[in-house]
């Protein structure tokens, strides 16, 4: 996935002015998407003002193909879930109410342990 340098006469923003050639200067990321089983999906083609950036728009490419051959999820395309929306989720389920008390205390007890919300 090479990067390669482009010029232009016009400038552009955040892209670096190159004496020597008297044109701003960006670098273009070409390369394509694949899905899980190797296949190309679609070509992208984007800018950057910076090489820098168009690296590491390469390395998450690899990464997000590396996740889909193996057919994990990247992170960033997760839902974050909370402990507390799960507990809130969990207690109107509960229909005993000597079980729903139970349960109750015992998440209150297992947050504060945790340190992970505030009741």
């Amino acid at each position: 996935m090479p990067v390669k340098a482009i010029y232009s006469d016009k400038a552009k923003p955040a892209w670096t002015y190159d004496y020597k050639k008297k044109m701003w200067r960006g670098f273009l990321l070409d390369c394509f998407k694949y899905d899980g089983a190797g296949k190309p999906l679609k070509r992208i083609r984007i800018k950057y003002a910076r090489r820098e950036a168009a690296e590491a728009a390469i390395l998450e490419i690899e990464i997000e193909k590396q996740n889909a051959r193996a057919g994990v999820q990247s992170p960033k395309h997760r839902k974050e879930v909370f402990l507390k929306e799960l507990f809130d989720a969990r207690l109107p389920a509960i229909t005993n109410k000597a079980e729903r008390t139970l349960a109750k205390g015992f998440l209150v007890r297992f947050s504060r342990f945790f340190c992970l919300m505030c009741w």
